[in-house]
């Protein structure tokens, strides 16, 4: 199993509740992803990927972009050197 997946079960699919970050909190996870503090702050951004609500305002649809942003490094370091 992959760490990707592993992290995806550690997290699993029951619905709970996720605040979307502010716009600097995503930023800040965005740049430890980026820096490789990956499995404990992939894990935060995947479970706001996976459980946030839809954003209600321009703030909260901007921490979102990042968040995908975030996300999608975070699955390519771990598929890339954590298989």
């Amino acid at each position: 199993m992959s760490a990707f997946d592993n992290i995806s079960k550690n997290i699993g699919w029951e619905p709970r509740e996720v605040e979307i970050p502010t716009v600097n909190n995503a930023k800040i996870l965005l740049k430890m992803v980026k820096e490789r503090h990956c499995r404990h702050s992939f894990k935060r951004v995947f479970e706001i990927h996976r459980f946030a609500k839809s954003a209600e305002t321009n703030e909260q649809t901007e921490a979102m972009k990042i968040i995908y942003q975030a996300f999608e490094i975070g699955t390519e370091i771990l598929t890339r050197y954590f298989q």
